[in-house]
């Protein structure tokens, strides 16, 4: 009888063999992996903090934080300056489907305006009124920042715009004001200032606003700043 021979040494050495290889993957792969760990996470370190803003309404001029070299511009659009109010709120009713009109006191006269902010903005607007043979003049008024008080000033005064301009959106209703006047309150600026008079009584009027403000409060608001910004009109 014939007998089929075995090699068992040959299976043996075959099986050492897919352990080792088994082995060698495993350690191939832990390396592998250790590799792209580090690639992924190469340069991270702790966390950075998450910076807070403030509101919008009072980012603008932080004078603590805000440079205080520069110039700040702005500008208003005027349709018309007159001696007796009712000549202002005629304009005022005639353009009041297209265009918001804000009449603004100054001693005896009354100046119809329809802008105060941005030049740029001021540019676009005026040619608009100039298309639509609109009468319509631009005023340009420059804040030196670098001077005692101004960055205060120009501070309070893009806040403040900043607030009523979101009362263009006819959604709105009412802005809140409390942040922006805990803000006013918290500027310091100097007593010896050639504009600290400027600068106190914009402070004040802001502190002494209401807690909300509607469209019907208009007309006062940009009194509120152009008063403040009367003082620095361009020659």
């Amino acid at each position: 009888m014939k007998y089929t021979r075995y090699d068992f040494n040959k299976g043996k050495n075959n099986s050492n063999r897919f352990g080792i290889i088994v082995i060698l993957m495993v350690v191939i792969a832990l390396v592998i992996g250790t590799l792209i760990a580090k690639f992924l996470f190469l340069g991270q370190g702790s966390p950075e903090k998450i910076k807070v803003e403030k509101p919008n309404s009072i980012q603008a001029e932080d004078s603590k934080t805000q440079s205080k070299d520069g110039v700040e511009n702005y500008s208003i659009v005027q349709c018309g300056y007159y001696s007796k109010k009712e000549n202002a709120d005629d304009l005022k009713n005639k353009l009041k489907d297209k265009y918001d009109i804000f009449i603004l006191n100054e001693g005896d006269k009354y100046r119809a305006i329809s802008f105060i902010g941005k030049p740029e903005d001021a540019t676009k607007l005026l040619e608009k009124l100039t298309t639509e043979n609109i009468t319509a003049t631009k005023i340009n008024y420059k804040i030196d920042k670098s001077a005692s008080c101004n960055l205060e000033i120009a501070g309070m005064i893009s806040g403040y715009l900043e607030i009523i301009s979101k009362l263009n959106d006819k959604d709105v209703k009412s802005v809140k004001t409390e942040d922006f006047k805990k803000w006013a309150d918290t500027l310091k600026g100097e007593a010896s200032g050639a504009n600290y008079k400027t600068y106190k009584e914009l402070q004040d009027t802001i502190k002494n606003l209401p807690k909300e403000i509607t469209k019907a409060e208009n007309d006062k608001s940009y009194s509120d700043i152009f008063k403040a910004l009367n003082v620095f009109k361009s020659k």
